[in-house]
């Protein structure tokens, strides 16, 4: 059965059009089965909207890409804000595989020089050197002329050494530091002031003197001055050379001095490295004992025979033995009685050599 009204298939059995609500009884006429005004109580079926066509699928996540990409950009603005800042880094350093030397060795980036001459040169009246750094096949790397200097009878310019990173000279009291590699320039120290130098070059220390002083100077490799020591005795002058003793002791000698007895050219002033205090032995009174009781083959707590009391060894006074060696005069004694040493036997103890002889030796 079809709808007058809608034109559309009913069921046989259908009274009302599915699809309009339209009256399908039969007999009835085309003004009976055709739409009525609405009436009270009448309710006409509203007709039916077009479905909405659906929405692509790239527009539904189409925010995302968006969202992706702030975040990324907050991500790295936090990581520049949040970086430690770097220290600003010295025009002298240099970075090497992200390890920051202010003193490298540049023999990693140059070749290094296989020897380093030092030539004195005089000409009209004047005094200066010429440094130059052959390579190891002989070819010259670098030359440096040091400053002129008028010609007296102390030398304004003499050679120091070398280390792994610099080599050092001085001139005109001044001690220069050159980069071993290059040549150039790497720290002066105008605090010694000496002419006619000596020196020592020894653990990351430079120790000099000059012949009219100072009598003593250190500066470390890095230019640091570390001690000025002008004069170490009034009654020695003309310092001539420095040697290592030990460790922690180096010798200062002495050409000249106002101490009678005392031979030129033998005399040294010891100065301790670690505090540079200075004394005047390199035995001291302490190890001279020793030496003493050790000659003797004396012990703590032996005792004289004869009467009983402790035996002992004892430091009489330092003075000038007939060598001219400055001397421990050491005393093998016992006591006779609370306050009275009886001396048994003498000797002399050299004040820097340890060596054992008596006064008339």
């Amino acid at each position: 059965m079809f709808c007058t009204q809608c034109g559309r298939e009913n069921p046989e059995t259908a009274r009302f059009c599915v699809f309009c609500g339209g009256d399908l009884t039969p007999g009835l006429s085309e003004a009976q089965t055709s739409p009525a005004p609405a009436s009270r109580g009448t309710a006409r079926p509203a007709p039916r909207r077009a479905a909405a066509p659906a929405m692509p699928a790239w527009k539904k996540y189409f925010w995302i890409l968006p969202a992706v990409l702030l975040v990324v950009v907050l991500a790295l603005l936090a990581v520049l804000l949040l970086r430690p800042k770097a220290e600003p880094t010295d025009p002298d350093t240099v970075v090497i595989e992200g390890i920051e030397d202010p003193n490298p060795d540049l023999s990693a980036l140059r070749p290094a020089p296989g020897r380093v001459d030092f030539e004195h040169q005089a000409v009209d009246g004047t005094e200066y050197a010429l440094i130059r750094a052959y390579a190891a096949d002989g070819s010259l790397l670098w030359e440096r002329e040091t400053g002129h200097y008028e010609a007296t009878e102390l030398s304004p310019v003499e050679e120091i050494g070398m280390d792994s990173r610099y080599y050092y000279y001085v001139e005109g009291g001044v001690v220069t530091a050159l980069d071993l590699a290059s040549g150039e320039t790497r720290w002066i120290n105008g605090d010694f002031g000496g002419y006619s130098i000596h020196s020592l070059l020894e653990d990351g220390k430079i120790y000099l003197c000059g012949f009219y002083g100072p009598d003593f100077f250190a500066v470390d490799t890095d230019g640091r001055t570390l001690v000025r020591l002008g004069q170490l005795d009034e009654q020695f002058y003309w310092p001539y050379a420095l040697e290592k003793i030990n460790e922690n002791t180096v010798a200062v000698r002495f050409s000249g001095g106002l101490t009678p007895g005392v031979e030129e050219d033998s005399f040294p002033i010891y100065v301790d490295t670690r505090d540079y205090s200075v004394r005047y032995t390199r035995i001291s009174q302490e190890e001279a004992l020793e030496i003493a009781s050790a000659y003797w083959d004396f012990q703590e707590g032996d005792v004289a025979e004869d009467t009983g009391y402790p035996l002992g060894v004892l430091p009489c006074w330092t003075e000038t033995a007939s060598n001219g060696r400055l001397c421990y005069v050491m005393q093998f004694q016992w006591l006779v009685d609370n306050d009275h040493w009886s001396t048994l036997d003498r000797i002399f103890v050299d004040a820097d050599t340890g060596e054992i002889y008596s006064y008339y030796d």
